[in-house]
């Protein structure tokens, strides 16, 4: 059987599964902030996200996935032209070029994304 997620994109592909430190619950992928459940850093960026604990982990502890094919939630990514948007993994400033979720507003740039295929 397909996944929800595997049906938001046309390769068929599951997002990553990470889970909480504290009960082992499966992440959601969510835009956010806060302080991470892990590292304690406050104000920190966020993706993943516990619905049973209520807490964000940070980019750091649990970094975003760098398939460059389909975001945390499953949504196809679309190479396209995103100057002055942040890149979610490196937090690096993005000139022209980028792999984008428009649904989820997740950007990775292309120093990220060629360093993945290494």
């Amino acid at each position: 059987m397909i996944s929800q997620e595997a049906k938001n994109n046309k390769y068929g592909m599951d997002p990553p599964q990470n889970f909480c430190i504290k009960g082992s619950h499966l992440l959601k992928w969510k835009s956010g902030g806060g302080t991470c459940a892990m590292c304690k850093k406050t104000g920190c960026r966020s993706r993943y996200y516990c619905t049973t604990c209520n807490e964000p982990y940070c980019l750091q502890c649990i970094p975003p996935p760098l398939f460059g094919i389909i975001c945390g939630a499953g949504h196809e990514m679309q190479k396209a032209e995103v100057p002055y948007h942040i890149c979610d993994h490196c937090s690096a400033t993005i000139q022209s070029e980028a792999y984008r979720c428009v649904t989820c507003d997740f950007d990775i740039c292309l120093n990220c994304y060629i360093q993945r295929e290494d």
